[in-house]
């Protein structure tokens, strides 16, 4: 696994050892890992704790999952670089696959290769509004294809 990427979001994510809920309500733990949609019943979800050992192997599994649906996408074999297909699987684990299929005026410029475009496409969402500085980021990375 790549080790800019696993960097990038533990920085944005930062390390939480109790679950909490998420800005869209989910129990989440760890480095960002959603209980719910690994099969956690909300119930109990609260009640999960983990280490920061365990947290690690959660987000590390947790990309490669991104990473598969992200090498499965249309827009996969129009990046040109790293830092712009780590992007693309950070947005995937903070968003959701289904989530940033929403997001079409972005991929078609990634088809485009309009790099410029595709990063005023991510800073003009709701998400972007979400995240603040994460949104920024990810966008100038994007944009500019170097870390």
């Amino acid at each position: 696994m790549n080790r800019k990427l696993i960097a990038s979001v533990k920085k944005h994510e930062g390390y939480r050892t109790r679950a909490y809920q998420d800005t869209e309500g989910g129990w989440t733990v760890g480095y960002g890992h959603n209980l719910e949609s690994h099969g956690v019943d909300p119930k109990y979800a609260q009640l999960i704790v983990v280490d920061e050992d365990k947290a690690e192997r959660l987000l590390r599994d947790d990309l490669e999952e991104c990473y598969a649906l992200a090498r499965s996408s249309a827009e996969w074999d129009h990046f040109d670089t790293i830092v712009r297909r780590n992007v693309f699987v950070e947005m995937i684990f903070n968003l959701g696959y289904t989530r940033l299929l929403k997001f079409r005026r972005m991929r078609m410029a990634i088809e485009r290769h309009d790099w410029e475009g595709a990063a005023a496409e991510m800073l003009d969402s709701r998400w972007a509004t979400q995240v603040g500085a994460r949104a920024k980021t990810l966008a100038s990375l994007m944009e500019r294809g170097t870390y």
